[in-house]
């Protein structure tokens, strides 16, 4: 019985959903005169490579919070006429191994979760 080759990509398509999502991130980023980086990051790059189904995604922010960058989403997706739904503020819980706060917002229907960048030192 031979084992099944994994086909993994080496680059990520984006959907039409998922152009106007990141349009909007770096449209916030433009409007707002940000000077943070946005980071996609986790499962989501992860199935976009191997063409799996993707139901999140989620962005790493370089020097700024999730919960204050959601505001500015909010505020900019308001501005440009497009209607807001459903935004969270899941905070850190170091008991249940929840280290980071995640800010989720819903943009044109897919959840997109936002937290800082972390920085570990080890010894």
């Amino acid at each position: 019985m031979s084992t099944p080759t994994l086909q993994v990509r080496d680059m990520v398509e984006l959907d039409e959903t998922e152009r106007k999502i990141f349009k909007m991130l770096l449209g916030t980023l433009d409007h707002y005169k940000l000077k943070t980086e946005l980071r996609v990051a986790g499962g989501w790059v992860r199935d976009k490579l191997l063409g799996a189904e993707c139901n999140d995604i989620d962005i790493a922010l370089e020097n700024m919070m999730g919960s204050d960058f959601v505001k500015m989403v909010e505020k900019y997706m308001k501005f440009m006429g497009e209607e807001v739904r459903g935004s969270a503020i899941i905070r850190s819980n170091p008991s249940q191994s929840k280290y980071l706060e995640t800010a989720r917002l819903r943009i044109f229907g897919t959840w997109v979760d936002f937290v800082n960048l972390r920085c570990e030192e080890y010894s």
